[in-house]
C-alpha cells in the first residue's frame, strides 16, 4: 500500500460513521464530527405510509378533512346569512346540505447530505430536501338535508326549497363554482371565494434546504460533545392559499437552527473501536436538544380560523412563526454482525403559537390558533458498514447503510399521524 493511500485510510480509521449527518438526521443524532479533509455524501430515501388522519387539539386522531365534513350554511358560506335574513329564517337555516370531503395523503423524498471536515474538531454541512406529495381527494355534496335551492327568479339566485315552485338543490358542480369563480343561476351571478377547484393535486419540488457546522468541543473515553449552528432556508415553495388541497414544501420562513449533542459510552467492554464502529454488545447513548428560531417574514394568506378555511379576506401578512423545541434520547447497540448496530430513539418536539399582523383589520388573531403543537415520535433502524470490510481490502468502498422505521405516535393540533420507512447510503471521500 503506498503512502498516500495508507494515510486516507488512517483517516478512515478515526471515522465515527454509523450513518450520521450533519443536519439532517435518517435515525438519530450523535456528536461526531468528519477528520479533517474527509469528505462525505448520505443520500436518504423516505417513503410514507398514506395518510389520512390528524391529531386533533385533545390529541385524538381525525381525518385530515375534517373541517370540510359539515353543513354548507351561513357558517361556512357567509353569504348565506343574506338568504337567512331575506327569506325572514333563524340564523344558520339556509343550507345548500352537508359536504363529504375526504383526504389521503402520499409523500416521499429525498435527502441529499454532503459535508466536509474542515478540521477534526470542525465539520460543515447540509441537508437538500425534494419532495413529491399527493392528495387524494374525494369531494361531493349530499343535498338530502338542503334547505335551499336555485332559484333564477329572485334577486340573488338562491331561496329555500319549493319557493315559487322552482328551487332546485345546488349539485356538487355548482358547490365546486362557488368556491372557485362564482355561480351564474339565470340572470343572477353569486360571487365565488376564489379557490382552484377541490380535487385530487400531486406535485414536487425543492423543499427547504439547511445549512450548517458542528464542533465537537470535548472527546473522551466516555463522552462526545458538540454543538451544531445552521440555518433553515426558505427554499421550498410555500402553501398556496387559494388551494384548500394543497401543502407546501417550505414554511416561507428563515429559521435559526441551534442543536447540542451529547454521547455517552456506558461500558468499557464493547466500546466504538477505532473506526467508530461498536463492536458486538458495545452500547452508546445520545441525548440531542434542538431549537429552532423562526425570523419574521410575510406570506399572503387567507385570514381565515384553523377550522373555518373558507373565508375571501387575503391579504400578505407579517408573521412570527413560533419557535420550537425537541429533546431526543437515542440508543445503538453493536449486533453479533461486524459493523452491523440496532438503533431505538423517542423525540419529544414542541412548536410555540405563531404571532400575525396586518393593516386590513381582518381577524389575525383566528390565523394562530391551534398552530402551537406537541409530538412524540419513535424510530427504530438497522445500520451497516463497510468500513471494517474497507480497512481489511476486501470491499473497493466504505460506505455505510441504514433502514429506519418512523412513527409519530402522538400529538396535538393538527400534526399528521404519519409513519415512514428510510434507506440512507453514505459514501466517504
Amino acid at each position: 500500500m503506498n503512502d498516500s493511500r495508507w494515510l486516507k485510510r488512517a483517516r478512515i480509521l478515526l471515522f465515527p460513521c454509523l450513518a450520521t449527518a450533519l443536519i439532517g438526521i435518517c435515525h438519530a443524532d450523535d456528536a461526531l464530527v468528519l477528520p479533517k479533509g474527509t469528505g462525505r455524501v448520505q443520500i436518504e430515501g423516505t417513503f410514507y405510509f398514506p395518510i389520512d388522519k390528524r391529531y386533533n387539539r385533545n390529541g385524538d386522531t381525525e381525518p385530515i378533512a375534517a373541517d370540510y365534513n359539515t353543513s354548507l350554511n351561513s357558517s361556512v358560506l357567509s353569504g348565506l346569512g343574506l338568504v337567512d335574513a331575506g327569506f325572514g329564517l333563524a340564523p344558520g337555516t339556509a343550507s345548500l346540505g352537508r359536504s363529504e370531503v375526504s383526504f389521503k395523503w402520499h409523500f416521499s423524498e429525498i435527502n441529499i447530505q454532503p459535508a466536509y471536515g474542515v478540521t477534526d474538531r470542525l465539520s460543515i454541512g447540509m441537508n437538500i430536501p425534494y419532495r413529491w406529495q399527493r392528495n387524494s381527494v374525494a369531494a361531493r355534496v349530499d343535498a338530502s338535508s338542503a334547505t335551499i335551492g336555485k332559484n333564477p327568479l329572485v334577486p340573488g339566485g338562491l331561496a329555500p326549497l319549493g319557493f315559487l315552485g322552482i328551487s332546485d338543490p345546488l349539485t356538487t358542480e355548482d358547490v365546486q363554482s362557488l368556491l372557485g369563480p362564482g355561480l351564474q343561476v339565470g340572470s343572477n351571478f353569486i360571487p365565488g371565494f376564489g379557490f382552484k377547484r377541490l380535487q385530487t393535486v400531486s406535485d414536487q419540488g425543492l423543499g427547504d434546504i439547511e445549512i450548517g457546522a458542528r464542533y465537537q468541543y470535548f472527546n473522551s473515553e466516555r463522552w462526545r460533545l458538540a454543538f451544531t449552528g445552521g440555518v433553515r432556508l426558505p427554499t421550498g415553495e410555500v402553501d398556496n392559499p387559494d388551494d384548500l388541497a394543497d401543502r407546501g414544501f417550505g414554511t416561507g420562513a428563515t429559521a435559526l437552527l441551534f442543536r447540542f449533542h451529547q454521547d455517552f459510552i456506558p461500558f468499557e467492554s464493547g466500546k466504538p473501536n477505532s473506526m467508530g464502529v461498536l463492536d458486538p454488545g458495545g452500547v452508546v447513548v445520545n441525548t440531542t436538544l434542538r431549537y429552532d428560531y423562526y425570523l419574521h417574514d410575510r406570506q399572503e394568506l387567507r385570514v381565515c380560523s384553523v377550522h373555518e378555511p373558507i373565508c375571501s379576506a387575503k391579504e400578505k401578512v407579517g408573521r412570527d412563526l413560533g419557535s420550537v423545541f425537541e429533546a431526543e434520547i437515542s440508543g445503538s447497540y453493536g449486533m453479533p454482525i461486524e459493523g452491523m448496530s440496532l438503533s431505538a430513539l423517542y423525540r419529544y418536539g414542541h412548536g410555540a403559537k405563531d404571532r400575525y399582523s396586518g393593516s386590513q383589520g381582518f381577524d389575525y388573531a383566528g390565523l394562530a390558533v391551534e398552530t402551537n403543537y406537541s409530538e412524540h415520535v419513535a424510530k427504530v433502524a438497522l445500520n451497516y458498514t463497510t468500513l471494517p470490510l474497507y480497512l481489511r481490502n476486501q470491499v473497493p468502498l466504505p460506505l455505510t447503510f441504514s433502514l429506519t422505521y418512523r412513527n409519530r405516535f402522538a400529538g396535538t393540533n393538527n400534526l399528521l399521524d404519519s409513519q415512514y420507512l428510510a434507506l440512507s447510503v453514505t459514501a466517504f471521500f
